[in-house]
């Protein structure tokens, strides 16, 4: 067997609820939170109307298992709980968190944009990590089907920017900052045009407003990604693009 085919049996395919079954349970959940429930006490880890996708059959990888599923649920909740211990600032953990995601998932790549998937971990499987780390859970937008979802969030920052880049550009990165970069698709897939970025707006520290800066560059990003292929770039042209764009908007800030 070859390393590539190796790999992709080593990659799992998750379980996913239809998008009404979904958005039933997120209510659902909504009003049992509300109501003051355990949320230990809304975790299904299999249910019949589960799938794993009729389009995903012939992409290899392995279903989960009901048993692996719990063990995986087992291995977060434990890696959070070490992480919050006495912190009173959960936010706090994310960083370990989204290595833990990152590492323990072993997704399959044809699962990963599926948005339907990240809604049925958080809804059904890990609903208590959910609760733990967002006070406003309840209001149920971070067990969707969108890149809000509290799991998916945690997956791509770590696929978008690895542990050694948040350690590198730590005098830059916060909390804004990752979330701008984990809702747009074009840079939480893209670690090249990610690191760019954060280069970038590293040496355009001095520019007025810097928040508004690296929002407004990676609008800029996301503008440039729907009408070429960055990924398809050299470096060389890749950095000349960002820069005039760059330079652009520290014009714009300075007026």
């Amino acid at each position: 067997m070859s390393n590539d085919s190796e790999q992709v049996q080593n990659q799992i395919l998750y379980p996913v609820a239809p998008a009404d079954l979904l958005n039933e349970r997120i209510a659902y959940v909504q009003s049992e939170l509300s109501g003051g429930v355990n949320p230990e006490e809304l975790v299904i880890t299999t249910d019949p109307y589960f799938s794993f996708s009729p389009e995903l059959e012939s992409v290899g990888g392995v279903g989960v298992r009901n048993a692996q599923l719990i063990a995986l649920r087992d291995r977060i909740l434990a890696s959070w709980r070490e992480s919050i211990g006495h912190n009173l600032n959960p936010s706090s953990t994310d960083s370990k968190m989204a290595s833990v995601l990152y590492d323990e998932l072993r997704i399959h790549p044809a699962q990963v944009e599926n948005e339907l998937m990240w809604g049925t971990l958080a809804t059904y499987v890990l609903p208590d990590y959910v609760v733990g780390r967002f006070s406003d859970a309840a209001k149920g937008y971070r067990f969707g089907a969108d890149r809000r979802n509290a799991l998916s969030r945690l997956w791509f920052r770590r696929h978008a920017i690895t542990e050694d880049m948040e350690r590198e550009f730590s005098d830059i990165l916060d909390q804004d900052f990752i979330q701008q970069i984990v809702e747009r698709p074009s840079l939480s897939s893209d670690q090249r045009l990610t690191r760019k970025l954060l280069e970038i707006s590293r040496e355009y520290r001095s520019v007025d407003n810097q928040r508004k800066f690296y929002r407004e560059l990676i609008k800029e990003i996301t503008l440039l990604s729907s009408v070429s292929m960055p990924q398809l770039m050299s470096d060389k042209v890749l950095d000349r693009e960002l820069r005039k764009r760059a330079d652009r908007i520290e014009t714009r800030l300075a007026k």
